[in-house]
Order: C-alpha cells, then sequence, then structure tokens
C-alpha cells in the first residue's frame, strides 16, 4: 500500500504548503474578511449594548421638574394610564345578506358575499366605539357593532390577534369567491 506525503526535501511540513516559488502565504483577502468581519462583531455590539446608557425613565424626568411642572406632568400620565385602561375589543357584523367591500382579498376581487350576522372587521379602540367607526361608517358599510371585550389597550390587542389568527377556521370564511384568511375588511393579522 502506498503512501503520498506532501513534503519538501523529505522535511518535516509545518503546515504551509511548498510551491515551485517558496513558501505560499495566506492571502490579503482572508485578513480583509477577518478584519470586516471584526469590525461587524464591534458594531453589532454596540448596537446591542451601547443605548443601555442612554435610556431614560419616567424618575429621571420627574427629578428635573418644578412642583408645578411636575403636578402638570402627573395629570398627562394620568389621562394616558386612563385611555388605554379603558379600551374595546369589537367585531363589526354584517347588518344583511350583500356583497360587502374586501380589503383582504386580492386584487380583482374587490366585494365579497357575506350573510346577515356574519364577521366583517375584528378590530380594537381605546377611543370610543363612535371615533372609531363612526354611526355615518356603519351605516354606509351595512354594518354593526358589537363589543367583545373591555379592558385594557394591551388584552383588547391581544384578543384581536387571536380572532384574526383563528378566523380562517370558521365556516364563513368560505365564500363564494373565494377562501378568506382574514375578515373582509381586515388587511392585516399584524397590527
Amino acid at each position: 500500500m502506498a503512501l503520498l506525503f506532501l513534503k519538501g526535501n523529505n522535511k518535516r511540513s509545518t503546515g504551509s504548503f511548498q510551491t515551485p516559488d517558496g513558501p505560499r502565504h495566506p492571502s490579503p483577502i482572508n485578513f480583509l474578511l477577518v478584519f470586516l468581519f471584526l469590525i461587524f462583531v464591534f458594531l453589532v455590539g454596540k448596537l446591542i449594548f451601547g443605548y443601555q446608557d442612554k435610556a431614560i425613565t419616567l424618575e429621571e424626568i420627574e427629578k428635573t421638574l418644578s412642583p408645578k411642572e411636575l403636578e402638570t406632568y402627573r395629570a398627562g400620565q394620568k389621562k394616558v394610564d386612563e385611555k388605554f385602561e379603558n379600551c374595546i375589543q369589537y367585531i363589526l357584523y354584517a347588518a344583511k345578506d350583500g356583497l360587502y367591500e374586501c380589503a383582504s382579498c386580492p386584487p380583482g376581487i374587490p366585494f365579497v358575499t357575506l350573510k346577515k350576522g356574519e364577521i366583517w372587521y375584528i378590530g380594537h379602540t381605546c377611543q370610543n366605539d363612535d371615533a372609531r367607526h363612526s354611526r355615518s361608517f356603519r351605516e354606509r358599510h351595512n354594518v354593526w357593532l358589537f363589543t367583545n371585550y373591555i379592558g385594557s389597550g394591551e388584552e383588547c390587542h391581544k384578543i384581536e390577534l387571536k380572532l384574526l389568527k383563528g378566523y380562517r377556521f370558521l365556516p364563513e370564511s368560505v365564500k363564494p369567491e373565494m377562501k378568506l384568511m382574514l375578515p373582509p375588511y381586515n388587511r392585516t393579522d399584524l397590527n
């Protein structure tokens, strides 16, 4: 059995290859790639860890305010808290059988057939229901609003997204025009 060894002049191999011109050295491209990789790692690290010292807290803001400014600031914060505590998750249902605008349909299918009581839109709002979808909007689109859940903005948003993800499994998602993945007036399930 013959063994093949790459050795120059019967000397031990030192890990570099011998060429007719002498030992082969690593390419400058390799050094450049390693250098660019190290810069990339540095920049990613800076992005991840470099902004921690720039974070600001509500307490830091409050420390800089005069007593009168602090009172005004806290009143504004209370309004923000109240706004997001009194939210609704709602569903707009078809008020009668007919064709309804379809924002979730592919181009070329502007309307789908809904039966009375089928879901047209699933949403949530921290405004009152008339501010989100006015009475005239609902009349124009032949839909009625049902308040499905009342709570914090975060909870209402979670319920909305879960309902949107489940819509495709409802029997009413099958329309004569096509199978719907979302209620007709919802454009996305990612908001």
